[in-house]
């Protein structure tokens, strides 16, 4: 039995539903079977199993994928502790799969043994450097902070690590492997050079990645840079001092969230602990998915100045999607976490924190038009699938706004209903992960080619994938015609699952699951949808002749667009 068919054989011997029925009571419902989803509140069942594609999806909050989607996001485990499960629950001896991926998982070993290395070097580097020292001294870094988060420097050399890590017996494959030094025309180059060194650790406190900063206000380079994203550190997805926050979060049931590495570190040398700082320029739903194992409460902890206003919103938006619990907490201008400890102390944070506001306090506070503040606050409980959290919402929003509470759910459904008319089935919770504005014939066309997988082809020849402008849509697409070219069968809706992105699962299990037009009428759908993408792209294509005054062009387009609309 070869160790990469693991997926296959539990797919073999499982059923979607009777791994699903495990968690969630199931009725028959047409083709499909129903019941109550098990990912948010609701009262009517709108969570299918399709047992024939082997896929579910959930219509209320718009997630979806396969069995091992489901085990992964039910049991909060990774991919792997869920195939491990389901390969118990199917009797496989997971003894003979240990050779699965184990070429990954060699070279993930010596990434984080090379971080090991490096670490101990900055580690060295940093007690060895008076400059670095004093600076850590002048923001009140302790000896005992300093070892707890691994601080360290580098040093100005440009290749000091990497004759380090040579000297330990790693080869430039592994090394260049772990993003720490380039490769380039001139020889090996350190990517952190000169700076005061982050080390980033995953959950299980493995070093991943590193933070650079600049020690010099005057210094023209970026004040921060992190590793590259590598097999093992994912920015989007990684939280710096989750490994030492997330005790503390468990036991006092919530999760503190800040802007940056300083903040962070300061928070837990004063023992506020349960605190962490997303990595990248804005926080994710890869971020929130980490900290879901932990808590579905947060609080926002920013500068008050506008920048920091505008951060909080966005967060806020993402927030409410993935049906967090939050409030806020805004410093005074010019102050960060970090300066407000040094400055105040521990007892002055905790007692600003006490006072934190709630979402609908925040938007009527920061927002000048009060109807704004209220639409906008009600734009994002749109996206909130969490019905009791957007109904204690709605109180709180009425009653700081003196706007009646039934005038706000009026509003609250006159708006989803134009949101869900103006494009995007697909869009709940912005996918649970990220914003997609689904162009709707696009999306038609990619209903018809996942829920009648005979239609999959006829589509891709008649398709100029470059004319689709949805990017989830175009990729999804793009992997169907690899999977049918040359391959005499329909389409594999399972081989499709496997190599789509987890946002893109969402939307494969969405129209796989349910058929949006009349299977008699399929072909005229195909026809209509292929003849709609191509005058788009036409009337694209002619304001931007028109801009540039092209005539030629312009005429051409024209007779191009009379053509199609003639169907000719």
């Amino acid at each position: 039995m070869k160790s990469d068919n693991l997926i296959e054989d539990i797919k073999s011997r499982l059923n979607i539903e009777d791994v699903v029925s495990d968690y969630v009571e199931l009725k028959k419902s047409g083709q499909n079977l129903k019941g109550i989803c098990p990912f948010h509140t609701e009262k009517t069942p709108s969570f299918m199993v399709n047992p024939s594609k082997q896929i579910f999806h959930c219509f209320g909050c718009n997630t979806g994928g396969d069995m091992f989607t489901f085990v992964m996001q039910y049991e909060n485990i990774t991919f792997g502790e869920a195939a491990e499960q389901l390969g118990r629950r199917a009797g496989l001896d997971l003894d003979s799969y240990k050779g699965a991926g184990k070429k990954n998982r060699g070279l993930k070993e010596k990434i984080y043994a090379i971080n090991s290395e490096a670490a101990a070097l900055f580690s060295e580097n940093l007690q060895g450097n008076n400059t670095a020292m004093q600076y850590l001294r002048k923001r009140g870094i302790e000896e005992a902070t300093i070892s707890t988060f691994g601080l360290g420097f580098s040093k100005s050399d440009k290749d000091r690590l990497y004759r380090h890590l040579r000297s330990k017996d790693y080869t430039d494959e592994d090394i260049k492997a772990s993003g720490l030094v380039f490769f380039g025309d001139r020889g090996p180059l350190d990517f952190f050079r000169n700076r005061l060194m982050f080390t980033i650790t995953d959950q299980q406190s493995r070093i991943i990645a590193f933070g650079g900063r600049v020690m010099q206000a005057e210094s023209s380079l970026p004040k921060y840079i992190n590793s590259s994203d590598s097999p093992v550190f994912k920015k989007g997805e990684t939280c710096y001092g989750l490994s030492q926050a997330k005790n503390s979060i468990t036991q006092k049931g919530y999760c503190i969230i800040v802007e940056g590495y300083f903040d962070v570190i300061m928070c837990h040398q004063h023992g506020i602990q349960n605190v962490i700082a997303p990595l990248g320029t804005a926080l994710t739903s890869g971020h929130l998915a980490r900290l879901k194992r932990f808590t579905n409460k947060i609080l926002l902890v920013f500068d008050g100045d506008p920048a920091g206003v505008s951060a909080t919103k966005r967060s806020l938006e993402l927030l409410f999607a993935e049906a967090f619990i939050s409030k806020i907490l805004l410093l005074p201008k010019g102050d960060d976490p970090d300066t407000f400890l040094r400055a105040k102390g521990a007892a002055s944070m905790r007692s600003a924190m006490a006072k934190a506001i709630t979402p609908a306090d925040f938007m009527l506070r920061t927002t000048k038009d009060r109807l704004a503040a209220v639409r906008e606050t009600l734009k994002m409980l749109n996206a909130c699938p969490d019905h009791l959290l957007r109904d204690e919402t709605i109180r709180q929003l009425a009653d700081r706004s003196k706007i009646n509470e039934s005038a706000l759910r009026d509003e609250l459904i006159s708006s989803s209903k134009k949101s869900q008319h103006s494009a995007r089935p697909g869009d709940v919770a912005a996918s649970r992960r990220s914003t997609v504005m689904a162009n709707t014939e696009e999306e038609l066309l990619l209903n018809i080619a996942l829920g009648i997988p005979d239609a999959a082809e006829q589509i891709i020849k008649k398709l100029d994938l470059s004319h689709i402008e949805t990017p989830i849509i175009r990729s999804i697409f793009e992997k169907i015609k690899r999977i049918t070219e040359g391959n005499e069968s329909s389409l594999s809706e399972e081989q499709l699952m496997r190599e789509c992105e987890p946002e893109e699962q969402v939307f494969v299990s969405r129209h796989s699951v349910k058929l949006q037009v009349d299977a008699q009428e399929v072909n005229n759908n195909i026809r209509d949808c292929l003849k709609k993408i191509s005058l788009r792209r036409i009337d694209s294509a002619m304001r931007e002749a028109e801009d540039q005054g092209d005539e030629t062009a312009i005429m051409r387009l024209r007779t191009e667009k009379t053509r199609i609309i003639a169907g000719a």
